[in-house]
């Protein structure tokens, strides 16, 4: 097994770990209670613009989940741009939620060479 089969094998398992309810439990007992600062005041026109911006988003939100409510479009652009794999390619594609989204954008610098596709999509679960 190289180093970036171990690499891979390692990361799997990471993302399992992180993604357990086990760990999700340990981090809600462990956290002590009262243990983050407030964030510092804002003025009325800078929470106006976060308000307005928030409500943008869940109206956009509201409306994706009306006509794609799994997010199966979220990689439809990259996917075209991307295209098939050339003839003899072995391209390994990852899926999973927020944290395999997240580890995608460093896959270039982790795997040189090799054809890792990321396709995380933030908030799926496995049934």
């Amino acid at each position: 097994m190289d180093l970036s089969q171990q690499f891979v094998l390692r990361l799997v398992s990471w993302t399992m770990l992180a993604a357990s309810p086990a760990v999700a439990v340990a981090q809600q007992v462990t956290a002590e209670p009262n243990s983050c600062t407030p964030p510092p005041p804002v003025d009325s026109a800078t929470a106006a613009k976060r308000e307005a911006g928030r409500k943008a988003y869940l109206e956009n939100e509201d409306r994706r989940n009306k006509v794609d409510w799994p997010y199966l479009a979220r990689y439809r652009d990259s996917n075209a741009v991307l295209g098939a794999p050339r003839p003899g390619e072995k391209r390994v594609v990852f899926l999973g939620n927020s944290i395999t989204e997240g580890w995608a954008q460093h896959f270039r610098a982790m795997f040189p060479g090799k054809p890792y596709v990321g396709r995380g999509i933030s908030g799926q679960t496995t049934p």
